[in-house]
Formats: structure tokens, sequence, C-alpha cells
């Protein structure tokens, strides 16, 4: 960092660094105690726990690296990697941004396979096999695999006039990014079908989360009373992770890229926002969030979590009982 850096830069490197050492901690927190913690009842959809936050791991751990920084001025998006100590160039900068948007669309995308799987456990009389599920998000990452690949068709390099345009920020007036690709959707061309696909991938990606939780909710109101009690709390609480699941993305993930997309369409020439600087430190708690809802959403693991600080022992499941494991506070760190 050299003297002139910006203060919201300083705080933005700090903030990432200190975001993905507690989103790896809970993470792997959480895949833990799917391994040893997960009554028969929930395993199936554990597995769809597990799954979600690898693919929070890999958004984590992509940010990180590149500490990517959104900027909106009119119609122009710029993007670019914005960790001090990373080497960067034209080349890395747009394939930094383009590895960086897959990371992040993931993880939009695996909140719909949560409720497809749910949805064919609940409402179909044969549940979808592991193959037409991997099948499902397959196909969804190849989509977006695509439209990552195409950046360099429409995003442009470094330009004298999108500097100038840029430096009007007051973040980068005397730290000006290295390297930095921009978005201009002021006509229609590829650079607009791209912010009308991002919007076009969200909203599928939560009309099919709309749609499942709804035939799901349907079923479950019509058949929660035949079920057993054990089976039926852990619907609800797999109701609960769900909802928040769905929930926290929408307001700090799918809300912020959503609008980051639709302004270039829809914003005036010249006016500059930090909606972009600030989208991106909201979207980036996702990775914190996630897990956060499951430790503290199913009693098995918030008492296993209680247990370790009170005792300083971890209580690992094995086949139907339950037994002390000999990992000490003192051995786990």
């Amino acid at each position: 960092m050299n003297k002139t850096t910006h203060w919201l830069r300083e705080f933005h490197f700090y903030y990432e660094v200190s975001v993905f050492i507690v989103s790896w901690f809970l993470g792997w927190l959480v895949l833990l105690l799917i391994m040893f913690k997960t009554p028969k009842s929930f395993r199936g959809y554990s597995h769809m726990i597990a799954m979600n936050t690898v693919v929070d791991l890999i958004y984590s751990v992509t940010d990180l690296i590149t500490m990517e920084t959104v900027d909106l001025h009119g119609a122009i998006l710029y993007m670019f990697p914005a960790n001090p100590y990373f080497p960067t160039n034209i080349i890395s900068a747009r394939w930094c941004s383009s590895f960086w948007i897959f990371a992040l669309y993931m993880t939009i995308m695996a909140l719909p396979m949560q409720f497809m799987y749910r949805y064919g456990l609940v409402c179909c009389d044969k549940p979808f096999t592991n193959r037409q599920l991997a099948g499902t998000y397959g196909v969804s990452l190849l989509y977006l695999l695509v439209h990552c690949y195409i950046f360099k068709f429409t995003f442009k390099a470094p330009s004298k006039e999108y500097t100038k345009i840029l430096a009007e920020n007051p973040i980068y007036t005397n730290d000006m990014p290295s390297d930095y690709i921009a978005g201009d959707a002021h006509e229609l061309n590829a650079m607009f079908a791209h912010f009308a696909n991002c919007d076009l991938i969200i909203m599928a990606a939560y009309g099919a989360v709309f749609y499942f939780g709804y035939q799901i909710s349907k079923t479950l109101k019509r058949t929660m009373g035949n079920l057993s009690r054990e089976t039926a709390a852990a619907q609800r609480h797999i109701t609960r992770i769900m909802v928040l699941q769905a929930l926290y993305p929408l307001i700090s993930l799918v809300i912020p890229t959503g609008a980051i997309a639709l302004y270039p369409l829809i914003a005036t020439p010249g006016v500059m926002i930090q909606l972009g600087f600030f989208g991106c430190i909201s979207m980036n708690l996702i990775p914190v969030l996630n897990p956060l809802s499951v430790l503290l959403v199913i009693p098995m693991y918030r008492q296993a979590i209680i247990d370790f600080i009170t005792t300083g022992k971890f209580r690992v499941k094995i086949g139907n009982s339950t037994a002390v494991s000999k990992i000490s506070t003192s051995q786990m760190f």
C-alpha cells in the first residue's frame, strides 16, 4: 500500500482478509460437523449443505486472491483485482474478473439445487438421482462458463478516456488501478447483452427457487401431520435453513449483483455511484452468512459447538451411539 492509497481501499484489503479467515473457519467447521454430527434423518440433505459450503469456500478463496472490485460510472462498469500483492496486467485483469464472476455466480446457481433436491424428495414419487442433480448443475455451470469466457469480447482494455472517467472517483484519483477492464453499455452491443444476461441468470435461479419452494411448502402442509416427531422436526430445521440461505444471498448478493448489472443499462451518462464498491463488500459476506445459518439453526450442530466450548471435548457420532472423542481443545488448535 502506498502513501496515497485511499482509506476505503485500505479498509477493503483488511476486510477481505478478515472475511476469508472467518468464512474458512466457519465453512470447515460445518463440513466437520456434517461428517461427525449428522443424524440419519438429516443425512441426505446434509450432502446439499456440504456442496453449498464447498462452493462458498471456492468463492471465498477466489475473492481473497483477486479482491475484485467494481466501479460504476454512468453506463460504464469497471472491474479490476484490487489485491496489492497480486501481479496484474490486462490479461490477468481480464481472467481474474472472469473467474471471480464465475465463482460468484456459482454460489447463486447452487441455491436452486438445494430446492430441486428437496423437491424431488418431498413432491415426487422418485427423488432425483445424483446423476440428474449433477447434470443439472453441470449444465448451469457450462452456461456460466460460456458467459465468463466471452469477457474478452465484451469488456474493453484501459484507455485514456476510461482512465480519465475512473479518476473522477475520489477512491482512485491518486491511486489508479494498474490495469482494469471496462464494460461500456452506451450502445446496444455485446456489453449490453452481457449485463442483460447477468440479470437473466439471477432471475432464472430465483425463479426456480420460488417454484420449488412453493411446491415443497404445499406438500409439507398437506403431509406434516403424518410424519414422525423426529422427521417433522428435521423438516422444520431444513425449511429454516433453506429460507435463510435463500434470503441471505437475495439481500447481500443478488440485489447488489442485479443492481450492478442493471445500472449501466439505465444510468445517466457521467453519473458516478459507489454502488459497485459497497456492493462487493456486501456480496463477500455470503461465505460467512451461509455456514453461520447452518450452525445456528441445526440443534445438533449448535449443541456440539456449545459442548466443545464448555467442556473442550467433541462428541463424535459412531453408528447409533455417541462417544466422547479424545480430541481436546489443545489438540484441535
